[in-house]
């Protein structure tokens, strides 16, 4: 797949990196929509805790969980929310749980998942709003963790699935806008796994995440996706991904195999040059014993 550019157009900088300005405004739009109590004191600190936020999705490393991700998220939740008539309560909830779902997200994290430490992350940030369902976002966030099959619910939904379907979106995307996506996830992979093999490391890691998804009974929920389709799209997308990792990881094997078959060619070369300084050295030094 071609390598995507960077963004050309105007951009303002936040925290330790450039973003587009056009995720800007939506995003603090939806955070004073959904995020504010109403209480007049409430603006301007809730507004500190939301440039806070913005910090962390605009990290260097974020090639692909940054503030485009986070507003095409959470517009995505709106929207359903809006359409399916979710409460007002369930939609803040909704509405918190998306807006600090990748907040921590490093490719390196092991002992603890970036969903975890995402949802303890929001459970101590969130402790003066309120009015918000703080446990309930917690478990939201939690549950993006390999994400559930969504054919375990059935003809109904939950807040889950308005969270999953709002994540997972960028997979039923068109071409141009999924291979970006790709394009994104491995340069964020490659800002932390900079050893030797972190190309091949990366496509064995993505293949496994496709096949997991792909082996779910529904990936969209059934009743959410009634209009939009998303599964049909989705399953293409990854399908042929697929096939691109296949060919991807055969020609990193040769590259492997070429990389082996020089290590050994320069040890051998190396093990001739000192071998032929030893003798060289033992015949310059005879003449010491006539």
């Amino acid at each position: 797949m071609e390598r995507v550019l960077p963004y050309t157009d105007s951009k303002i900088r936040y925290g330790s990196r450039y973003t587009k300005s056009e995720n800007i405004a939506p995003i603090i739009n939806i955070w004073e929509r959904h995020m504010l109590s109403g209480k007049e004191d409430t603006l301007v600190d809730k507004s500190i805790e939301l440039i806070k936020l913005m910090f962390a999705y605009s990290e260097f490393y974020r090639h692909y969980h940054d503030l485009t991700h986070l507003r095409e998220a959470l517009s995505i939740a709106e929207d359903l929310c809006a359409s399916f008539e979710v409460s007002k309560e369930q939609t803040q909830t909704t509405m918190a749980a998306i807006f600090f779902h990748d907040v921590i997200q490093h490719a390196s994290n092991s002992k603890n998942s970036n969903e975890r430490l995402s949802a303890q992350y929001a459970a101590d940030y969130l402790g003066t709003f309120t009015h918000i369902d703080v446990p309930s976002v917690r478990k939201l966030i939690l549950g993006t963790e390999g994400h559930r099959d969504e054919a375990e619910v059935g003809k109904d939904y939950d807040l889950h699935s308005i969270v999953n379907y709002a994540d997972l979106s960028i997979l039923a995307t068109e071409e141009e806008r999924y291979a970006k996506y790709l394009q994104g996830i491995k340069d964020e992979y490659l800002s932390f796994d900079t050893e030797d093999g972190g190309v091949f490391r990366f496509y064995t890691l993505r293949k496994v995440f496709i096949e997991s998804i792909l082996a779910k009974a529904r990936i969209f929920n059934l009743v959410l996706d009634e209009k939009l389709n998303h599964e049909e799209a989705a399953r293409r997308n990854m399908k042929i991904e697929l096939q691109v990792l296949a060919e991807m990881n055969a020609e990193e094997e040769v590259k492997k195999d070429i990389d082996q078959v020089s290590e050994d060619l320069y040890q051998a070369t190396e093990a001739f040059v000192k071998a032929s300084n030893k003798d060289k050295l033992v015949g310059d030094k005879t003449h010491l014993a006539e």
